[in-house]
């Protein structure tokens, strides 16, 4: 698939993250409670754990389990407000009051709301890059407006009378920042909507099809460039090996012909070897 705005989304992702992080433990510092900071660091491990994010769960999991959090901790608060008098971390840096249960519930809701931000494009970002198939769409892609009424005879006269500028127009800096910004615009890596998201809720999106990762690589055929010094090394052995060879060969061949001659001039030998037993 292609990699388009995968590294701009995983570093919103990780901004994102660091972000809730540190309201976690702003949240701590201003109503200590450990069991619910452990539970909003445990529930944003699943939403974005390090590492690649292997979207086994479906997005509807994945935002029970932020409700179920964030409920609990907004009943808390609501019930007993901030936990004056029982910090355990840096106990001795805090507010001169108690905060208030509008401020902690502000704080809760704008918590619950990151992490489902953060939950939506983390889902939709790799479910779309990890899925082998060639037919998925990507969601959060935004859709490019393209003007779909051509120019009518009413406004063809201005656009003859005001032709574009020249390159070779005189440009003030103004002029040059702005058709900078006009050619080069920034793209929009993200367009989340409320009925994308409602869609996805619905109708939950099937496991992604995985690449085959058991095709081991062909291997590499392409000869590697030897060394000058190492190329006269192996002439120089070649050669003494084809010199050696020849000079086995020829001694073989002499001893041959000596012994042919000899038994020719025998007479009546019958091949016996001079010495020999039997």
């Amino acid at each position: 698939m292609p990699a388009r705005y995968y590294a701009q989304r995983q570093h919103l992702v990780n901004s994102l993250d660091n972000l809730a992080r540190q309201l976690f433990t702003l949240s701590f510092l201003l109503s200590p409670s450990v069991f619910i900071y452990l539970s909003r660091l445990l529930v944003q491990f699943q939403c974005v754990p390090p590492g690649e994010f292997e979207s086994s769960y479906p997005l509807r999991f994945l935002y029970g389990l932020i409700f179920f959090c964030n409920a609990v901790v907004l009943w808390i608060h609501t019930v007993q407000g901030a936990s004056e008098g029982r910090a355990l971390i840096i106990d001795f840096i805090g507010l001169s009051y108690v905060p208030s249960r509008m401020q902690l519930l502000s704080l809760d809701l704008f918590i619950a709301f990151l992490q489902l931000l953060i939950a939506t494009i983390s889902y939709e970002t790799q479910l779309y890059y990890k899925n082998a198939d060639a037919d998925t769409v990507d969601v959060l892609l935004p859709e490019t407006s393209t003007p779909s009424t051509p120019l009518t005879s009413e406004y063809l006269p201005l656009a003859t009378e005001y032709p574009p500028s020249s390159p070779s127009d005189t440009d003030t800096p103004e002029t040059s920042i702005t058709k900078d910004s006009r050619k080069n615009p920034t793209p929009c890596i993200i367009d989340l909507r409320l009925s994308q998201i409602v869609d996805r809720l619905r109708n939950p999106a099937p496991p992604p099809t995985q690449r085959e990762e058991s095709l081991l690589p062909l291997p590499n055929t392409t000869a590697l460039p030897i060394p000058a010094g190492l190329r006269m090394i192996m002439r120089a052995n070649a050669r003494a090996r084809r010199e050696r060879s020849l000079g086995s060969t020829g001694g073989t061949t002499r001893n041959t012909g000596g012994g042919s001659s000899g038994n020719n001039g025998g007479g009546g030998s019958s091949g016996r070897i001079p010495g020999g037993l039997g």
